[in-house]
């Protein structure tokens, strides 16, 4: 989606493809490794937090520095908070980083996690690769959950990201395969085909798109300033209630959003029609539509300095 596009729908994000997003979160911060308190005395709360404290966590001489790149309603960044990293997020709209300052993320359990907003380190901020406002060597570790697919020039964008990692630090990154159709994918394109309604180019100009596989995604980090990366493709069932996911679509989220944006009156009854007629096939016992789901999740490491 187009920057402007993403404005003032963070609430029907989160509660539709937010959740579908978080598919890959716990592996991707398993991919990232621990947080690593190196004897730090300053910045330690109470409870033996360590860099979460007001000032400047940045400057804090551990490994505990994580930067979410694309937060979006803040999932990424509480979860990593929550296995004791200091957080510091980004996205370049601002309504997004409204809602994940002032909202735990729904669907998130009580007493799991932490909520976002409050005193645990996560600091937001409104900003957009290629050039974000931190330092060099910043961070121990990056996060990039569906964000490199979403900016204009994802190598510029790693570059960046690598510019603020420290030298030693890792990155992880997830984005969608090709080529491989989700029951999910499947499902709006049966809906589409019924409907006669287009959802648009779906790619970003050739001179800057990357293929979007294991190599392609591992690539593009190595071009971008790390090595060593290390792709696999991951599974994960992604569970959420038909009437929250078709709140995205209504609010003109993903492609079969942009369908149902372009669509005229009587085709976006009929694509809700269609989607009504289809529930019986996905909805478990529990009332929740289920999709077995793939995505690509590379990591790897900034050189240290020879």
């Amino acid at each position: 989606m187009a920057r402007a596009e993403w404005a003032g729908i963070a609430g029907a994000y989160d509660r539709s493809f937010a959740l579908l997003c978080a598919g890959p979160i716990p592996a991707l911060l398993d991919r990232l490794g621990e947080p690593i308190a190196e004897g730090v005395a300053e910045g330690v709360d109470g409870a033996g937090h360590v860099g979460r404290l007001s000032g400047d966590v940045l400057g804090a001489r551990d490994r505990t520095r994580l930067l979410d790149a694309g937060t979006g309603t803040g999932r990424v960044a509480v979860a990593a908070a929550e296995r004791g990293w200091a957080v510091d997020a980004f996205d370049a709209e601002p309504s997004m980083i409204e809602y994940a300052a002032a909202h735990r993320p729904r669907n998130m359990p009580e007493g799991q996690v932490v909520p976002a907003g409050s005193a645990t380190g996560i600091r937001y901020a409104v900003a957009a690769l290629p050039a974000i406002p931190y330092p060099d060597g910043a961070f121990d570790a990056v996060a990039a959950n569906f964000c490199l697919n979403h900016i204009d020039d994802p190598r510029d964008g790693v570059r960046e990201l690598a510019r603020v990692t420290r030298a030693g630090g890792r990155i992880a990154a997830t984005v969608w395969p090709w080529g491989r159709p989700s029951p999910l994918a499947q499902l709006w394109r049966g809906i589409q085909e019924e409907t006669g309604t287009s959802s648009g180019p779906s790619r970003l100009p050739a001179n800057s798109d990357f293929e979007r596989s294991e190599a392609g995604l591992a690539g593009l980090l190595e071009s971008g300033g790390f090595v060593d990366a290390a792709a696999a493709t991951i599974a994960f069932d992604f569970a959420v209630d038909p009437g929250d996911l078709w709140a995205g679509v209504e609010a003109g989220i993903a492609l079969i959003g942009y369908a149902y944006e372009a669509a005229s009156a009587a085709q976006r009854t009929a694509m809700s029609t269609a989607y009504e007629r289809r529930l019986p096939n996905i909805v478990g016992h529990d009332g929740r539509a289920h999709f077995a789901m793939t995505a690509i999740l590379a990591a790897a490491v900034k050189p240290t300095a020879a």
